[in-house]
């Protein structure tokens, strides 16, 4: 694993945002079509939600919150280079919209850009030292940067924050897994986090790494051979399922789930 950060689900902060100020001429047509592109996102039909936001955005280009929701559904799409000229376009309107800057720091991390990632966090920090998502982010950076203790400390503060939320419970007890410490908190946590959504196979992926630190082996397999079923296009998953196999001397197992990465 090195220092590579796995078991992390990073959503984008502000999710997508809404409340957006559309003037007083016309305004109920537009709010209209942003709340429909707002459902249409959330169930997960980007495609259509993206036209609408199209739509919204020539007639009224000077909105920072529509282009920076163009940039959550380019990111869902997978078009990370579309997102990012989304989130820019929405800082070049307003500098100061966080939300947008927020977005930007998560997609450097998407692109593997850690170094790049913390350096936004931080600063965003300077204004915002109370905000749960940007210590939340702070945590994920650190922790691909092989601070493991420092990362625990940022995912602790962000739980301070705002409580009981099951992205920060899901981190928190991976980092403590893979510090090899508190681990019977980490086990409560991630059987937390999985209880609110329990088919996320980010916070299956994260109890099973658990149960392993723990030396439940077989009740570690069948929770990351889930994950994987669900997303089998997740290597960091399959690199667990891999672990797992080759502690416990199954090498054969270990060996099949590599090459059927790797045809995939």
């Amino acid at each position: 694993m090195g220092k590579r950060f796995r078991g992390i689900l990073f959503i984008l902060v502000g999710g997508f945002s809404v409340g957006c100020a559309f003037g007083v001429s016309g305004a109920r047509q537009p709010a209209q079509i942003f709340i429909e592109a707002n459902r249409l996102y959330a169930d997960g039909n980007y495609k259509a939600a993206e036209e609408k936001l199209l739509d919204l955005s020539e007639k009224m280009p000077g909105n920072p919150r529509i282009a920076n929701n163009l940039g959550n559904v380019y990111m869902k799409q997978g078009d990370l280079v579309a997102a990012r000229s989304s989130y820019e376009k929405a800082l070049e309107i307003n500098p100061g919209y966080v939300i947008a800057r927020v977005n930007l720091a998560v997609l450097s991390l998407r692109n593997g850009k850690t170094e790049e990632a913390y350096a936004a966090f931080l600063e965003i920090l300077k204004a915002y030292h109370d905000d749960a998502d940007i210590r939340n982010g702070l945590g994920v950076c650190e922790l691909r940067r092989g601070r493991i203790e420092e990362g625990v400390n940022h995912f602790r503060k962000a739980i301070d924050i705002q409580g009981e939320f099951p992205l920060f419970y899901n981190n928190l007890a991976y980092a403590y897994a893979e510090a090899n410490e508190y681990l019977n908190e980490s086990l409560k946590m991630a059987k937390e986090a999985l209880k609110v959504e329990p088919g996320n196979p980010v916070y299956l992926d994260t109890l099973g790494w658990v149960y392993f630190k723990r030396g439940v082996f077989d009740r570690s397999i069948e929770l990351l051979q889930d994950a994987l079923d669900r997303a089998p296009a997740k290597a960091e998953i399959r690199s667990h399922l891999v672990s797992v196999y080759r502690w416990m001397g199954r090498e054969d197992e270990a060996i099949a789930l590599i090459r059927e990465g790797i045809r995939e």
